[in-house]
């Protein structure tokens, strides 16, 4: 059984911005090809957008993902641990 459901996909040359709708909540997945002012600006248009839906982030504690998210005004909501024992911090706007 998969508990993964991509609910919203956006492609460009320069990323794929996806959500992830899992476990009564909607993650944000990005893969970036190119960073530049157009990639920053479009994907904080993309976050901005969907500002109304309770995004998170699930990164691990020491991941570069944390400070990369905090450029798009996410910030540190709770830890989990997964079930094979990894800590994974969630993050959101909210």
């Amino acid at each position: 059984m998969t508990y993964r459901n991509d609910v919203f996909t956006h492609k460009t040359e320069s990323f794929d911005f996806y959500l992830e709708y899992t476990h009564g909540q909607y993650f944000i997945h990005q893969d970036v090809r190119v960073w530049n002012k157009t990639t920053f600006r479009d994907t904080l248009l993309l976050i901005e957008s969907l500002d109304w839906m309770p995004l998170r982030v699930c990164a691990e504690p020491d991941s570069q993902l944390i400070k990369y998210s905090t450029l798009y005004g996410f910030k540190y909501s709770y830890s989990q641990t997964s079930p094979d024992g990894v800590e994974y911090h969630m993050l959101s706007r909210r």
